[in-house]
Formats: structure tokens, C-alpha cells, sequence
């Protein structure tokens, strides 16, 4: 029931602020709005007030503004208060509200997040002294080692790990000098973080802060939960092989997808052997058991000014690996399959609401970025779409004809069906997979 409520919530207000968007920047050019409606389908309830018929409708997977004149077969009588009736700009700022609605409320709800505070790991606060390095990693290949302390990043001083990782996150595709403590010896060495060298390593940078082996939190209905491992516990062999470090567990975890592997673990004193087969992620081929490591927490606040510079600064981020992991599906460098439908939003809506209002805040968040982003997309019935209509009724100073606008959206329905029947055997995929 929790997860069905916090779905109907999260996916209804999304889809309220998006419509409304669109609904708001109507009224104020001058079109006449027949229907505000959240859902799709048949007529659920609602009011009328005005000229609007305020509803409610059965399938609520999104909703839609009916306006005067908007429909390509819709008989036009070159009323003012009618869509085509306004200029190109005008119909364009209809189009764009919607999405600067998801992306305003994207900022707001990040900007609520830092404000309020929340709990980040402590190593962050901390010195970057290296506790792991993955094998094969450009952190190995450049020589670096458990316990070197970074010390400077390309010319930039670090004094923290959150101060290295935004360095390193900067340095991508470049390669970046790495001054280093070891011991009483100061070492540099050169690490080459070239877009081809991080799609060959498979793991990124390849180096960890020092994490021990002890689990955090389960995933209700994971294999870990199942075989009866609980939050505390500390991993100290995996397969009979000793375990000192998180990312040792994982890499383990992650290599066996479909595999059962036995871990012992150390209880209140005790010694304990659970077997347990890691489910295969459909997205990456990698082997989870659903669990995470327990780390130290602080909580963290910002002002009014610095949440808002935080919530910006994150959006950004957030945009930016959007548009790259789109653009690696585009060209099959991804394989498309973390792609997830109103299925996985039901789950992670759920598991938000159960951890906390913040937790399930910070979703709405993402899913609102991700909202406005992805109606941006040039397919035919998304908004993405409609600009590219209009931009090119700019460029040519008349619309499309009425049958080829009629086949464009008959196209985008068909595209946009095909997406959502893909996100969808995703989240089955996910849901069945072994």
C-alpha cells in the first residue's frame, strides 16, 4: 500500500506541475483551455469552471491541456483564442512552460533537500587517503597505491575526498598529474583519464576511500534479505578468501551473476556462513545482492543562498550524465537497459517513502528533472517534438501541411508506445530475473 500511494503521489503532482506549466502560460497569451486533465482515458471526476474541464482520468501515466485549435484535423475558425491563432513565440513558450515547470521544481525540491540537511558519508569531511584501487583501473596503471594520500590534482591543492572527486570529475578526458604521501616520500604520477582509457577500465578512476566490510542496509526482497544477513554484519571471507574492504566484497558479488557464492560473516561474536546467488542487473551484466555498506554519517546544511547554488550545481550534474548516457544509447555504447517505466518508479517511490519525506523529496527531484529532460526529446507528441514543428514553421513561415503534421503524430505515438513497452519489459526483466 505504501508504495502505491507514494506512486499516485509522486507521479501525480510531476504531472500536475508539468500540465500546469503548459495550462498557465495559455491562459496568460489567450487560449482557450477545454481540458486540464491529469491521466489519461476515460473521464474518472473533476469540475468545470470556465471555459476548463478540471478532471481526473483513468490511466494515470501522465495528462494533457486540450486547447482551442491545437489538433492538426481540429476545424479552425482563426479565433483569437485559438492555438494556431498565435504567433510562433507565443506557441512556442506553451510548449517549453511544461518542462521549465519539471526543471523549476527539480531545483526547488534539491534546494529544500540541502536546506533542510542531509546525512552525507563522513569520509567526505576526511583526508583522501586511498583505501582501495581496482584492478586493471587507470589508478592502478598510474602506479598508485592503498594508503597514498592525495595531495594535489593537477595544480589544485585537495585537503578532503570531496575536494579530489570534483577535481578528478573535472579532469575527465584529460590526463591529470597526481601528487601523492607516501610515507615520508612525495610521489607524482600521471593518471590518464582519456574517454577511451575509462570505457576500457570498466570502472572508472578505480580508486576508493578506506570502507570496511560491514553491511549498512538491505533491499526488502533481495537474495541478501532472503538468506538472512542483516545490517551490522561483518563480511570477513568470501568464498573462503579473507575480506578487509568493501569494493573486495563487491567485485566478488559483481563477477557472479547467477552464481552462488558463501560469505562468512561475524554476529555479536558469532561466525556465521550464508550461501547466497546474486541476481543479474539486466543494464550492466554485474552480479547485486542488494545491500549496502555502513558508513559514518554527518549531516550536512546549507543556507538559504548556498542550497540554492548546491541544488543548481547538482541539476546541472544530473543534465549532464542524462544526456550522455542518451547519447551512449544512441550510439550502442550502452545497451539501453537501465531504462525503467512506471514499474521501477513504483518501486523506488515506495522504497523512498519508507526510508523518509526527505529521501522520497530527493526522488522527486530527480524523476523532475528527469520529466522535463526527457519531454525535450524531438519525437513527435512530446514537447521536444512540437518545437521541432514550430521551429521549422518559423524558419519557413508557414506550418506544415494538415496530413503530414497527422502522420507525424501518428509516428510519435507509435515511437512513444515503443518506448514505454521497452521500459516496461525492463522493469520485468528486472523484477524476474534470477
Amino acid at each position: 500500500m505504501t508504495t502505491l500511494i507514494a506512486f499516485i503521489v509522486v507521479i501525480g503532482f510531476l504531472v500536475f506541475v508539468h500540465e500546469l506549466g503548459h495550462f498557465l502560460v495559455a491562459k496568460w497569451v489567450g487560449v482557450r483551455v477545454h481540458v486540464f486533465s491529469i491521466g489519461f482515458g476515460p473521464r474518472l471526476f473533476g469540475f468545470r469552471r470556465g471555459d476548463t474541464d478540471y478532471r481526473i482520468s483513468a490511466l494515470p501515466l501522465g495528462g494533457f491541456v486540450k486547447m482551442a485549435g491545437e489538433n492538426p484535423g481540429e476545424e479552425l475558425t482563426g479565433a483569437p483564442y485559438e492555438f494556431a491563432s498565435k504567433t510562433v513565440k507565443e506557441r512556442m513558450a506553451i510548449v517549453l512552460a511544461g518542462p521549465l515547470m519539471n526543471v523549476i521544481w527539480a531545483i526547488l525540491f534539491f534546494a529544500l533537500v540541502f536546506y533542510i540537511g542531509e546525512d552525507q558519508p563522513a569520509y567526505l569531511k576526511q583526508t583522501p587517503q586511498i583505501g582501495w584501487i581496482e584492478a586493471g583501473s587507470p589508478a592502478e596503471t598510474a602506479g598508485l597505491q592503498p594508503g597514498d594520500i592525495l595531495v594535489e590534482i593537477g595544480e589544485t591543492p585537495v585537503s578532503t575526498w570531496e575536494e579530489a572527486l570534483k577535481v578528478f570529475g573535472k579532469s575527465e578526458g584529460k590526463q591529470v598529474a597526481v601528487q601523492i604521501q607516501r610515507g615520508d616520500q612525495t610521489l607524482t604520477a600521471t593518471v590518464d583519464l582519456t574517454r577511451d582509457t575509462l570505457k576500457k577500465s570498466r570502472t572508472g578512476l578505480g580508486l576508493y576511500p578506506p570502507l570496511p566490510a560491514v553491511i549498512g542496509n538491505l533491499r526488502p526482497g533481495w537474495p541478501a534479505e532472503k538468506v538472512g544477513l542483516k545490517p551490522g554484519d561483518r563480511v570477513v571471507a568470501i568464498n573462503g578468501q579473507p575480506v578487509t574492504h568493501w569494493y573486495e566484497l563487491t567485485r566478488v558479488i559483481h563477477n557472479s551473476p547467477g552464481k552462488p557464492i558463501t560469505l562468512d560473516v561475524e554476529r555479536n561474536g558469532r561466525r556465521l556462513t550464508f550461501e547466497v546467488t546474486p541476481k543479474k542487473d539486466e543494464a550492466d551484466g554485474k552480479g547485486y545482492i542488494g545491500m549496502t555498506p555502513h558508513q559514518e554519517t554527518i549531516k550536512v546544511r546549507y543556507g538559504l543562498l548556498g542550497s540554492f547554488r548546491q541544488s543548481l550545481a547538482f541539476n546541472w550534474h544530473v543534465v549532464k550524465l542524462t544526456g550522455n548516457y542518451i547519447w551512449q544509447v544512441i550510439t550502442g555504447e550502452q545497451s539501453g537497459r537501465a531504462i525503467g517505466g512506471p514499474i521501477a518508479i513504483a518501486q523506488f517511490a515506495g522504497e523512498a517513502a519508507r526510508i523518509g519525506i526527505l529521501q522520497l523529496i530527493r526522488l522527486m527531484g530527480l524523476l523532475s528533472l528527469q520529466l522535463g529532460l526527457l519531454n525535450l526529446l524531438p519525437i513527435p507528441v512530446l514537447d521536444g517534438g512540437h518545437m521541432v514543428l514550430l521551429t521549422i514553421e518559423g524558419i519557413s513561415g508557414k506550418p506544415l501541411s494538415i496530413r503530414l503534421r497527422e502522420v507525424i503524430q501518428i509516428i510519435g505515438v507509435a515511437v512513444l508506445l515503443a518506448i514505454m513497452t521497452y521500459a516496461i519489459f525492463n522493469d520485468l526483466s528486472r523484477i524476474f530475473s534470477p
